[in-house]
């Protein structure tokens, strides 16, 4: 698949995913309707809805970090004109080999550097991307390593580093991600919460990828 197709398929993929999850988040988190046999309709208690927006949100991030990943083999391609197994091996041994963190802007545009130099739209997001899509980013990421590793020191704090940006009064610190995700910030609508501001983080960051590569 050539470059602009293989850029159209992971665009449209990506999107489609935001999509899904927002929808899935309004069914089951939000108006969390549930039906036992025989039974009339319930509604989920706040827990289960507060879990079922952390497992939406984890497929999301982990969609959106492969998205990440492939803009950055398919900008190699275009920059050097070589094939798929070749960009990989350059963007892999440019970078010492790391495949992790392709989600979060810094380390996406610190590897950028390396290949394209500082003009090139990956080595300029902090400067380049919509007002305040950078710093949501980097806290999405963060959100996504304290779901997937919670028991991890450097991941705690990393993840309390996100409380600033939600607004998350003192006394209410040490909250997990299903209630950040669900809950903050508290002054946002059901469906402007933090879930609903990374998935828009996610959007702007493709739109940002659909005009530049």
């Amino acid at each position: 698949m050539n470059v602009p197709a293989r850029k159209t398929a992971a665009l449209n993929s990506i999107r489609r995913t935001i999509s899904r999850a927002r929808l899935l988040r309004t069914r089951l988190a939000i108006e969390g309707l549930y039906q036992s046999p025989g039974q009339q309709p319930h509604r989920l208690p706040n827990p289960d809805k507060r879990d079922t927006t952390v497992f939406i949100f984890f497929e999301a991030a982990a969609a959106f970090e492969a998205f990440c990943y492939d803009v950055y083999i398919l900008a190699i391609r275009k920059e050097f004109q070589v094939g798929p197994k070749v960009a990989k091996l350059l963007g892999g041994n440019i970078d010492g080999g790391k495949v992790m963190g392709w989600a979060a802007p810094p380390i996406l545009a610190r590897r950028a550097q390396k290949v394209f130099g500082k003009q090139h739209f990956l080595s300029k997001l902090q400067k380049d991307l919509p007002a305040n899509t950078h710093d949501w980013l980097v806290a999405a990421h963060r959100m996504r390593n304290r779901i997937a590793h919670p028991a991890s020191d450097s991941g705690g704090k990393e993840y309390r580093k996100i409380f600033t940006l939600l607004t998350v009064p003192p006394a209410m610190r040490g909250a997990g991600p299903a209630r950040l995700l669900s809950d903050y910030p508290t002054a946002n609508g059901a469906t402007d919460k933090s879930f609903h501001r990374f998935l828009t983080a996610y959007e702007e960051f493709a739109n940002h990828v659909s005009s530049h590569l």
